[in-house]
């Protein structure tokens, strides 16, 4: 039973891509490029295509900047980039919604009731989950804005991806605590803030990655006192955590933009080119190429 337990709050956790898990999978050990490909593409579309050439890659890459520069300058400009991120993060997560949305309304009347989720995830037993049934019921009420006791597909892509929503703001909040408070105080210390990105499992035994891991916790220390507690008190009480994490899309969205156009600005002018872009083309896609599938489908 204990491993079942354990397997289901990984199933569960893995709904929700929180400022959290961003942040240790971004910059844990280093700039992840996984993460750009992901942030650019859409995460379900940012590894389908990758044998492709880099060759092949350039040329869907070409097609794609021609979506992204909306003013048709030849120039790619930081608020460009960072509208056409926040495209595909939302994109991503309605795809995401209506995937699950097929398996989680059993009796296909277009809408999720508590019962029909309860019973999908945690079957007619639950009483070991107890805990996380209530935290589901509690955010399954919030999303629901109508008030119908049932979640559209809307209140259900909020449902699944609260962070995203500033309604959802409070429920975030209280799940981030949940998980982070350990000592149950009501806010966050370095250390529990710490504890989140250095679970052992995050980091390998190589000792070539030291060094990257020791300079980035250190960055981390830095956030944490000079831009996450904003009142220099040493925690983050539910003010500070809602301001890191609601609304994630749009700080990650800058952060993600500026940090690409930082990386593959060669002449320094603040936005990028065509061809400072396909002269990076790894950062955006990877030295191989990503799902352009539905991207490009009216192209191909």
């Amino acid at each position: 039973m204990k491993c079942l337990k354990v397997m289901l709050l990984a199933i569960i956790c893995s709904r929700v891509d929180s400022s959290i898990e961003k942040d240790k999978a971004h910059f844990g050990s280093g700039h992840n490029t996984d993460i750009d490909h992901e942030a650019f593409l859409g995460k379900d579309q940012a590894h389908a295509f990758d044998e492709l050439s880099p060759e092949e890659s350039k040329l869907k890459l070409s097609k794609i900047l021609e979506k992204v520069d909306t003013d048709i300058s030849g120039e790619i400009t930081v608020e460009e980039l960072q509208d056409w991120i926040k495209v595909q993060m939302m994109d991503y997560i309605k795809r995401d919604a209506q995937k699950a949305m097929v398996q989680e309304d059993t009796d296909k009347d277009g809408v999720i009731t508590w019962d029909e989720y309860q019973k999908n995830t945690y079957g007619d037993k639950h009483d070991d989950f107890d805990d996380m049934v209530e935290h589901d019921k509690t955010r399954f009420g919030l999303a629901d804005t109508n008030d119908d006791n049932n979640l559209n597909i809307e209140e259900f892509t909020s449902f699944l991806h609260p962070e995203e929503f500033e309604h959802m703001a409070g429920v975030v909040v209280d799940e981030t605590l949940d998980d982070m408070d350990e000592d149950d105080d009501g806010k966050i210390s370095l250390a529990e803030y710490l504890g989140e990105f250095m679970d052992e499992n995050d980091f390998d035994d190589d000792d070539d990655d030291d060094d990257d891991d020791d300079d980035w916790i250190e960055q981390e220390k830095r956030t944490f006192a000079e831009e996450k507690d904003k009142n220099g008190d040493g925690y983050l009480d539910r003010d500070e955590l809602e301001a890191w994490i609601v609304p994630s899309e749009v700080n990650y969205s800058q952060e993600e933009a500026e940090h690409l156009v930082k990386k593959s600005d060669s002449n320094h002018d603040g936005v990028l080119s065509y061809d400072e872009i396909l002269e990076h083309h790894e950062l955006f896609v990877g030295s191989q190429a990503t799902d352009y599938g539905r991207l490009l489908h009216e192209e191909l």
